[in-house]
């Protein structure tokens, strides 16, 4: 198979892109046909009538993450893990605590912080495998043994989600709950009122206000940061600021476990 017209790099590719011809010689990675290329993306650019090879096609976990999420990787020990018992493909919630002493008042916390989230890999296991030689969809690395000490698990969540994951690990502990895949249930986050930003949103010209905090969406919301004084103590010590107000959680991606 080579390329019908240019493919761009980071293009997903369409049937009508390819082409099939006869080669004088048999490239390693060369396709036959167009299972295995059709709907794959191309870490290059692609020439009209170049061969599409296996190793021109992206691989690794960056190809299992939905449009909207991230691959982020968390620092884990046998407690916080389930026991080592978590393994790639599981669907996890994701508690924190933070210890807070002020003076004679504990104002330790503990509360969920994500819910129902895909483990891409966990200590060596992984579900990426290597670039498919032939086609053929590549078998998911194998997983740890139950016994084998993990030191990091790589969560799918959403780009908006990345900056309290971060300032939790940095500032509490987190731990893992594993969930039965079938378990959709997750939490009615547009109950609670949503955290202010550290960026203030912008008032556009013949606009009377910013926009409201509730509807910054993805890479927008992440740009706008979260302090770690409202993630401790939630929207309501700013509740007369600027934009808050109940936020509408993104649905979890919906791959089955």
């Amino acid at each position: 198979m080579v390329a019908a017209r240019p493919i761009a790099a980071g293009q997903p590719i369409q049937p009508e892109d390819l082409r099939t011809v006869q080669l004088g010689i048999n490239p390693v990675g060369a396709f036959k046909d167009t299972q295995g290329i059709v709907g794959q993306t191309s870490t290059l650019p692609l020439g009209v009538d170049t061969p599409v090879l296996a190793q021109h096609l992206a691989a690794g976990l960056a190809t299992l993450i939905e449009p909207g999420e991230r691959a982020v990787a968390l620092k884990m020990d046998e407690v916080s893990s389930v026991g080592n018992r978590v393994r790639p493909g599981d669907y996890v919630d994701v508690f924190f605590a933070l210890k807070r002493d002020n003076g004679e008042i504990d104002r330790s916390q503990a509360r969920m912080l994500l819910s129902r989230k895909r483990v891409l890999a966990y200590g060596p296991g992984s579900l990426d495998g290597p670039a498919p030689p032939n086609g053929k969809a590549a078998a998911p690395a194998a997983a740890p043994k139950p016994t084998e000490q993990a030191r990091t698990a790589v969560l799918a969540i959403r780009v908006e989600e990345v900056n309290a994951v971060l300032l939790a690990e940095a500032n509490g502990r987190l731990s893992l709950t594993l969930r039965n895949p079938t378990d959709a249930a997750v939490p009615t986050a547009d109950l609670y009122a949503a955290w202010p930003t550290v960026l203030q949103p912008a008032i556009h010209r013949g606009a009377k206000d910013a926009t409201p905090v509730a509807e910054l969406q993805g890479t927008d919301r992440a740009l706008g940061g979260l302090a770690m004084e409202n993630l401790a103590q939630g929207a309501q010590a700013q509740r007369g600021a600027v934009g808050v107000r109940r936020f509408q959680a993104a649905p979890p991606a919906g791959r089955a476990g």
